[in-house]
């Protein structure tokens, strides 16, 4: 399966998804114009992957802004985790400034049949 790599901007994080290597991760801050449009390679990647995922997924995110047009986009890619079996969310906040961040996390996980992970990273 081909790697997905999107570059960080000031408005989108870095996207690596990696099958043979097994990295998942979205990592930045998230508040492009058109989030759907963003995150539709990520959600069709996975769409394919889940026909012949790894044994264990774990997808790491850590945000460290997001905007409300992207929180409910970001939900439509966990509604297609779900659909992948031994899938896992690792979800990453900082100390400093993280206090939004790690509530968004707890909110998912508390929405979500989806088994989370909710760490601080640190600073």
């Amino acid at each position: 399966m081909d790697t997905l790599y999107l570059e960080a901007t000031k408005y989108t994080p870095e996207v690596k998804l990696d099958a043979d290597k097994g990295i998942f991760e979205l990592m930045g801050s998230m508040y492009p114009e058109y989030c759907e449009e963003f995150l539709q390679p990520v959600l069709a990647w996975f769409g394919v992957y889940r026909n012949r995922p790894n044994r264990e997924t774990k997808v790491s995110i850590r945000l460290e802004y997001i905007n409300t047009d992207c929180t409910r986009t970001l939900y439509n890619l966990f509604l297609t985790l779900k659909k992948i079996p031994n899938t896992r969310v690792v979800w990453l906040y900082p100390t400093e400034g993280g206090k939004d961040m790690k509530e968004m996390g707890e909110d998912y996980a508390e929405d979500l049949d989806l088994p989370f992970e909710i760490k601080n990273v640190g600073k």
